[in-house]
């Protein structure tokens, strides 16, 4: 008689079907654990164990391995696709991005960024590493570049990097279109702004600090310029006797700025991107 199996407990609905789905591949191929893992080249048991478990989200490779392993290769598309809402619910971001427009009606940067951003949490935000390799064009596209782009704190430099983007994100069948979005992106390419410096007295603000974790949970709104070489900072008066604005420069600082705001839910901050200084 088989062994009992353990119930799923998880929160998440998605990674509950995904490991029923497992489940019952291996129910179908009338395999053990220990028969499946020797049949899965480089993945242990406990790993295939955890990936039915509905515990955690199982990466790609260990999923098309299971359904291989079960003798139902083409049952991986169907998993890869469960994962990518899994991932989706995971991070819970996707239903707060306002859709953008179609890429046929994409005129500025601002609506390209947007197309990007939107397409890479809707591809369950693969790792960098798997967007550059899917890419199949690592000499256009770092993974430190891409974090940017995604970020929206810097664009695509080139049609063929944008391409290399969304292809990575398995985004393959609308080539004609982003391109189209790319050469109106670029015909309306505003210059690039540079930043005014700080006062000299005004006070040191650290991306990383305590002091910022306050006051982007309690309500902070941050401006980064196109490039995102510079930040501005809106506070209320009550976080800070300098007065009620500071400016962060550099790629590397607002980047940490940036990262430092996604870490957690900023329901009372916000980031308006693209910002153009008067």
């Amino acid at each position: 008689m088989g062994r009992t199996k353990n119930p799923i407990c998880t929160d998440n609905t998605a990674r509950e079907r995904l490991a029923l789905m497992l489940r019952e591949l291996l129910e179908e191929a009338g395999l053990t654990f220990e028969q499946l893992e020797d049949r899965c080249e480089g993945i242990s048991r406990a790993t295939l164990q955890r990936a039915a478990s509905g515990t955690y989200t199982p990466k790609e490779k260990t999923l098309k391995a299971f359904a291989e392993g079960c003798g139902f290769p083409d049952a991986s598309e169907a998993l890869l696709r469960q994962r990518i809402r899994v991932r989706i619910e995971e991070r819970g971001i996707l239903p707060t991005l306002p859709p953008p427009p179609h890429l046929s009606l994409v005129s500025d940067w601002r609506d390209l960024s947007r197309a990007i951003e939107y397409d890479y949490e809707a591809a369950g935000a693969p790792s960098l590493r798997e967007i550059v390799e899917r890419g199949g064009n690592t000499h256009a596209l770092s993974t430190s570049t891409l974090r940017r782009i995604i970020m929206r704190i810097a664009k695509p430099v080139s049609e063929q990097q944008l391409l290399a983007i969304v292809h990575g994100l398995g985004d393959t069948g609308r080539d004609v279109l982003w391109k189209a979005a790319w050469a109106k992106a670029t015909s309306t390419s505003a210059p690039a702004i540079e930043p005014q410096p700080s006062s000299p007295t005004a006070p040191v603000i650290r991306p990383r600090s305590p002091w910022l974790r306050r006051a982007l949970r309690r309500g902070l709104r941050v401006d980064v310029s196109p490039d995102g070489t510079w930040a501005e900072l809106h506070w209320p008066p009550r976080f800070g006797s300098a007065g009620s604005r500071e400016i962060i420069e550099g790629e590397d600082e607002v980047a940490a700025l940036l990262a430092e705001f996604q870490r957690g839910h900023r329901p009372h901050s916000t980031i308006i991107f693209n910002t153009q200084r008067g």
